[in-house]
């Protein structure tokens, strides 16, 4: 074994069960008395394409190959007869995890282990038992066994953080993205799912020919590239972005347009008018397909674009609420939530043919300046209660509200909010403020719980404040920025894996 390398044994794994699955409503419960078996998944089988060699008679040369679909995740719960027995009465979806650790609490989910994997979604297919009575002879410990399906497995390390690109960022970063797919390299792209990178820098309008400007990395943070957007001008300062199919688009919160550019080439943008109202400049994009995307903005105006070359059309016009809307996210098509000013939180289930006031907001609830949508009617919301900045859910499309308890004191903003992989993963991160610097947070139970990292080795980078998280398909893989300490006016971009 290398030096430093270190192997996990059966016996420092501990099971945790998150009964009807990873969200912010659903407690994690120790399982002392449970274990689980191996895991077997079917990654798909090859089937050989062959052609008649030609070097040799009677003989095929194997000239490529099928792959299979692949198989679900599956494993067993062992657990023993007690008076609580879910493996008897669990009908539900539900996550287990299997920690590791050494030195630790064992029994401690957020802090006890060094390496774990999850079982996401999932569901017991077959009970099985051992002798439920005898009639003589030495008694024995009745355990149950439920076999296991789940949609997905997972693996999650600790992390660390590290300043990215600090050459590049001259001024605040106010939007990353990770926005990337798994390729092999057939096409002459080769991708874990977190290469692609990008960082919105916008223009301060303090120094004459400063521009908006795009950082990006195609290579997971280890190289980075500047390109200037330069369909906006010095002081019209960016405010959001979102890949859309081959495109990058960029708006801005001062000029009733966008601007895009291919992903191939950032370093040519073209601006884009049709169907945007003067002065109710876009605020926000969020994009689910090439053909799928909204933007939202000042007075309660919701624009939509089936192509962002061809312009906008309007889908709300300031008839809901004149207030300014500031953040937009939705799990398909058809059901979306956008925030704003004065506690306006927006909803469709029909993709903004219609848009609608939610049935309510928590008490008391001032800016909303970020929204995810986990599903339907299980909604995570950030905002200002008070003064400070909170974060609350529903799991009823808005009907009532709970809080989530956040781990930092004197919170002024919570800023963005994000998941790994899929609107309802276990796995998500999120930015807050203080007065003096910006946090970054991370849950591993779907919202339920979050702390801050590092979680890992070293300490959070100094900065003055966080605007923007994203993620990728990793459990263990984020990008933040924002700003750098009063001392510097420059950004800063902060990568955790």
């Amino acid at each position: 074994m290398a030096v430093g390398e270190k192997s996990f044994r059966n016996g420092q794994g501990r099971v945790f069960a998150q009964w009807n699955g990873a969200g912010p409503n659903h407690v994690v419960e120790y399982q002392g008395l449970a274990r689980l078996t191996g895991l077997s998944e079917s990654l798909g089988d090859v089937t050989p394409i062959r052609a008649p060699s030609r070097s040799q008679y009677s003989k095929f040369d194997v000239v490529d190959y099928v792959r299979g679909e692949p198989g679900l995740p599956t494993t067993s719960m062992v657990a023993r007869f007690t008076y609580v027995n879910k493996i008897l009465t669990q009908v539900c979806p539900f996550d287990v995890d299997v920690h590791y650790g050494q030195c630790k609490n064992p029994s401690d989910y957020i802090n006890g282990w060094d390496k774990a994997v999850k079982f996401e979604k999932a569901l017991i297919t077959t009970r099985t038992s051992d002798d439920l009575s005898i009639l003589e002879g030495t008694e024995a410990v009745i355990t149950f066994t439920g076999e296991i399906t789940a949609l997905k497995f997972w693996e999650y390390d600790k992390m660390t953080l590290g300043v990215k690109a600090a050459g590049l960022v001259d001024d605040e970063v106010i939007d990353v993205l990770v926005s990337d797919y798994i390729s092999c390299g057939e096409c002459g792209y080769e991708s874990d799912g977190n290469k692609r990178i990008f960082a919105l820098v916008q223009s301060s309008g303090a120094s004459v020919g400063l521009m908006n400007q795009v950082i990006y990395s195609t290579d997971g943070g280890s190289n980075w590239t500047e390109e200037d957007v330069d369909t906006l001008a010095v002081g019209e300062t960016a405010s959001g972005m979102a890949v859309v199919g081959e495109n990058l688009v960029v708006v801005s919160g001062l000029v009733a347009s966008l601007s895009y550019a291919g992903l191939v080439d950032l370093g040519s943008w073209t601006e884009v008018t049709t169907g945007f109202v003067a002065d109710k400049f876009p605020n926000a994009i969020f994009s689910v397909a090439s053909t799928l995307t909204w933007i939202v903005g000042e007075d309660g105006y919701i624009y939509f674009t089936e192509d962002p070359s061809g312009g906008v059309t309007v889908q709300a016009d300031g008839s809901a609420s004149t207030e300014d809307l500031l953040c937009i996210h939705g799990i398909d098509s058809r059901s979306l939530i956008a925030g704003g000013e004065t506690g306006l939180l927006l909803t469709t289930n029909n993709g903004g043919a219609v848009w609608s006031v939610a049935s309510s907001v928590p008490a008391g609830m001032g800016t909303i300046q970020a929204v995810w949508m986990r599903s339907e009617f299980c909604w995570i919301i950030a905002g200002i209660v008070g003064g400070a900045g909170t974060l609350w859910y529903t799991i009823n499309g808005g009907v009532s509200w709970s809080q989530i308890n956040l781990p930092v004191a004197a919170i002024t903003e919570v800023t963005d909010i994000t998941f790994a992989d899929h609107a309802d993963s276990p796995f998500g991160f999120l930015t807050l403020n203080t007065a003096s610097a910006g946090y970054l947070l991370r849950t591993i139970d779907g919202g339920k719980t979050w702390y801050t990292l590092p979680d890992g080795a070293g300490s959070m980078p100094s900065n003055a404040k966080l605007n923007s998280v994203s993620s990728g398909v990793s459990s263990s893989f984020v990008v933040a920025g924002g700003l750098m300490p009063a001392a510097s006016t420059d950004g800063i971009i902060i990568q955790g894996q």
